[in-house]
């Protein structure tokens, strides 16, 4: 079981699609989701990557190439599910179709897949290749996996006559890597209006704890193709929240960090 990029290289960790050659020139741009790899917006991303098999057993017929099905899925670092459809309360099919590479080679390999990372990113349809079903989200052979920096990518098949194997590697590398996971620390300030009443003596903020927690989401998902783990950072002062920043009385504005538990974090 190993896992191979576009120059059939054995990898030792995965990294997230660039979507470099993911859309035509028209205006607005369409999604190329064709059914050859050339043509499809996986298949000719420049860090796809693909899933191979040796497995004498499984070529029965030696005149044809044959098919087998493998579960694909990504877990976190606890080895918990991070999307695996089927599995853990999320809906779908977590199967992907490996050809073999002609008749009677014993070797099956996938189409191109490819990370995301985030929820709207994980819906694209993707085109399952010539001859294969499925390929929407949560379908069997949807190309694409939800992924985060630290998670692992795993893939899981079951030879004919003996037990399933898995194998499992990281998503980007290790520090002694080409790639490895870096960190950038963030620090979020929100916005507070008026002096508040005596239940919020710093005022209102102009916005919700929600709205920032979806914002500092995309941010990381955004940094994490580049191999960046965000660390958001706030301030908390038992006694309230201050800032640095003076205002004219008058204007009814104060600046101060968001809380978001004691101490720093």
């Amino acid at each position: 079981m190993q896992v191979i990029d576009l120059n059939n290289a054995v990898l030792s960790y995965v990294r997230f699609g660039l979507w470099d050659h993911a859309f035509d020139s028209s205006t607005p741009a369409n999604v190329l989701n064709g059914t050859t790899e050339a043509t499809n917006f996986v298949g000719s991303d420049t860090r796809r990557f693909y899933l191979r098999i040796y497995d004498p057993a499984d070529n029965k017929n030696p005149a044809v190439a044959e098919t087998i099905t493998v579960d694909w899925y990504t877990q976190t670092s606890t080895g918990s599910d991070d999307d695996h459809p089927g599995y853990s309360g999320e809906d779908g099919d977590d199967t992907i179709t490996l050809t073999e590479t002609g008749p009677n080679t014993g070797v099956f390999v996938s189409k191109g897949l490819m990370l995301v990372a985030d929820n709207i990113d994980n819906a694209q349809t993707t085109d399952p290749g010539s001859g294969n079903s499925g390929g929407a989200y949560q379908d069997t052979n949807h190309r694409l996996r939800r992924a985060a920096l630290g998670d692992k990518m795993c893939f899981s098949y079951s030879p004919t006559g003996s037990p399933t194997s898995t194998c499992t590697m990281p998503v980007f590398g290790s520090s002694a890597s080409p790639d490895p996971v870096k960190t950038m620390t963030v620090q979020i300030a929100n916005l507070r209006l008026g002096k508040g009443s005596s239940s919020y003596p710093n005022g209102t903020s102009l916005q919700t704890d929600a709205y920032v927690s979806a914002i500092e989401s995309s941010v990381a998902a955004r940094y994490a193709v580049a191999g960046i783990k965000v660390n958001f950072k706030y301030q908390f002062l038992a006694n309230g929240f201050n800032d640095a920043i003076s205002v004219p009385a008058s204007s009814g504005i104060d600046l101060v960090r968001r809380g978001k538990g004691a101490g720093i974090q």
